[in-house]
């Protein structure tokens, strides 16, 4: 032992002598200082003290025995490779005596012995007292490893004769990797300040409900990366070859870090408000919190002492006029006992309809990828319901021009390509749809309020029922000021659907997924069609919509691609018809010759329509014969009309 002691001190390695149980035989204070001379005649092992004294040398330690799930080493080292493909090879790598291993390196910054990787206790671990179990930790400032040629360690990979130099970036992609198999963690203790102990629901309480900590890390650089199960991924800002950083767990609702080198704290929970009092880098909570309260979160109670209560007033009947009043329900409640219930509006398409009607004051959002044919799908229900109505729309066009819209709106109708049209079959065309369709001019900011101010107006005008907001992201704030995203989103949701319920106007909003949702394919390659989680701007749009929709195609695949999925994800008032489709059974529409739908039936739910105005004398000054009304399909006997 003694001739392997001077070898590794020769090479600058601080080194002491370890007895039974892996203990060190000596004080060794100043080893870890500078290198010191020992007697290693009674030694059973040679210990290698980590830290500055040996050049700066880390190792992980990986304790195996503890790994319930058995592959522990094989996932680790695939998720470091994926990242840095040579990394692992260029280690010096150790088996332990208990099947465990140690990743030996050199780096400019190491830190202090860390566990990086903790587990519950399992029920029989409990059983004797025991809480957590560690699966990997750092050896560094402060620590120490049995070192081979030692009995029961063994040389894997790389010599003692040239430990390697790693970058601080890479020794962040084995720390980072490693934190990321961690299951237990700290949580921040969130303390109101005295001032806001008062108050119906904290500011702090109301800002981890409504806040979107997806956004808010945006705002400060993070980046979203992918998706795994109930966890967002996301990249921290700065240099780093790191794939992730850190994720949001959506399950549990926190925020938990992988690298150390950013403010968040490895290994510890953070709620929406620990993550903007990070942040924000403010002195004190209570600053944090008195910020929250200018931007409008927290419900303040009302305490009256008993001597300060005034009298009570008499209050007018008309001051109370807000109130629901029997005569509001009634009517609905017995129609609804008796069965009577009237049932949405079918859409044309009968494989839809058990799925989704149309409904008055309704807010209807979808999602979906770019170039999967959101837009083409929503004009296919309108010009349907224009046909089987006569319902007059108002469209805000954000990212295409009226062009667009009105030569989709032509084709969709008549089953052919606008290429392929006469000069009066288009005339006529276009005269129809001016007189159903009215398109808001895209070469002008819009903001969610002019939205409304212009529904109404054209409701009032030209009696529109239904307005098209595509997409959504293309709508500016409220006087372009710099706002909180989520919470300018938010109030205009409520707004809107505030806006359908006293108007009976139905709104369709057409949103897009995160970019997150775009890492998630089937088995062949696709994208899997996106959930309601994964609409941009958060899960708001879910929670606010009276119906939401996935529209979705394997654009890729040569023999799906024209294949268009409809997932109706939720559907608020099942008792007026329509519910969630099966997760795996979405509604099928495939395009033909890239201007008619059918149904998976072989039905044309436009057939009907089709070709009616070459049966008319066209003249310059004849309008658009109305069709016949809408006749009740045989296969639906529970159709009912408004």
């Amino acid at each position: 032992m003694n001739e392997i002691a001077a070898k590794y001190r020769s090479l600058g390695l601080s080194v002491m002598p370890i007895g039974e149980s892996k203990r060190p035989m000596v004080a060794w204070t100043e080893a870890q200082k500078s290198i010191v001379e020992y007697d290693f005649d009674t030694a059973q092992s040679v210990g290698l003290i980590c830290g500055a004294v040996s050049g700066n040398l880390e190792a992980i330690d990986f304790d195996l025995k503890y790994d319930l799930s058995g592959d522990l080493m094989k996932r680790y080292r695939k998720e470091v490779e994926d990242i840095c493909p040579d990394l692992v090879k260029r280690l010096l790598i150790q088996k332990t005596p208990s099947g465990g291993y140690h990743f030996i390196y050199r780096c400019a910054v190491i830190g202090k012995n860390t566990k990086l990787a903790q587990r519950e206790a399992n029920e029989e671990e409990k059983a004797k007292g025991e809480r957590v179990k560690v699966l990997i930790e750092t050896r560094g400032e402060g620590g120490y490893i049995g070192i081979y040629p030692s009995q029961g360690y063994e040389r894997i990979n790389g010599s003692i004769e040239a430990i390697p130099i790693i970058s601080e970036q890479e020794r962040e992609v084995l720390i980072g990797t490693a934190i990321r198999f961690n299951s237990v963690f700290k949580h921040v203790e969130q303390h109101t300040p005295r001032e806001f102990t008062g108050t119906a629901k904290s500011p702090i309480e109301d800002y981890n409900e409504r806040a979107d900590p997806i956004l808010l890390l945006e705002s400060y650089g993070w980046k979203v990366v992918g998706t795994k199960g109930q966890k967002v991924h996301m990249r921290r800002p700065g240099d780093t070859s790191a794939l992730t950083s850190g994720n949001w767990d959506i399950d549990k609702g926190w925020f938990s870090v992988f690298s150390t080198s950013t403010e968040f704290e490895p290994q510890r929970a953070y709620k929406p408000f620990d993550i903007y009092h990070t942040l924000t880098k403010n002195r004190s909570v209570s600053d944090s919190v008195r910020e929250l309260v200018a931007m409008g979160y927290g419900e303040k109670r009302e305490v009256v002492k008993k001597e300060e209560k005034e009298p009570i007033r008499a209050v007018s009947i008309v001051e109370l006029d807000y109130l629901v009043s029997r005569e509001d329900f009634q009517q609905e409640l017995d129609d609804y006992a008796a069965g009577r219930l009237i049932l949405g509006r079918s859409t044309g398409i009968h494989t839809l309809d058990p799925y989704f009607r149309l409904k008055k004051s309704h807010v209807n959002i979808v999602n979906g990828f770019d170039n999967v044919g959101k837009t083409t799908m929503l004009l296919y229900i309108a010009q349907l319901s224009s046909c089987l109505y006569g319902d007059k729309w108002g469209m805000f066009i954000g990212e295409n021009t009226a062009r667009n819209y009105i030569s989709t709106l032509l084709q969709l109708y008549y089953g052919e390509r606008v290429q392929h049209m006469n000069s009066m079959k288009i005339k006529q065309g276009v005269d129809r749809i001016m007189s159903h369709f009215f398109f808001l001019k895209s070469d002008r900011v819009w903001n969610y309020q002019e939205i409304l101010e212009a529904s109404e107006n054209l409701r009032a005008k030209h009696g529109i029922s239904q307005f098209l907001i595509d997409p959504w992201n293309n709508l500016a704030t409220v006087g372009g000021q710099k706002v909180n995203k989520h919470d300018h989103d938010h109030q205009a949701l409520t707004e809107i659907t505030v806006h359908s319920k006293q108007t009976e106007m139905t709104y369709f909003i057409n949103t897009h997924s995160v970019t997150a949702s775009y890492r998630n394919k089937d088995a062949n390659g696709n994208l899997e069609a996106p959930n309601k989680g994964d609409t941009e701007g958060g899960t708001k749009f879910a929670s606010k919509a009276s119906d939401f929709m996935t529209f979705h195609r394997k654009v890729q695949d040569s023999t799906e691609f024209r294949k268009m999925e409809i997932h109706v994800r939720k559907v608020k008032d099942t008792d007026t018809g329509g519910r969630p489709t099966p997760f795996v059974e979405p509604v099928i529409l495939e395009m033909h010759d890239g201007c008619k739908y059918l149904e998976s039936t072989g039905r044309d739910p436009m057939a009907e329509w089709r070709g009616r105005d070459t049966q008319v004398k066209i003249t310059a000054n004849t309008s658009f014969l109305k069709p016949k009304p809408y006749e009740l399909p045989e296969d639906d006997p529970n159709y009912v009309p408004f």
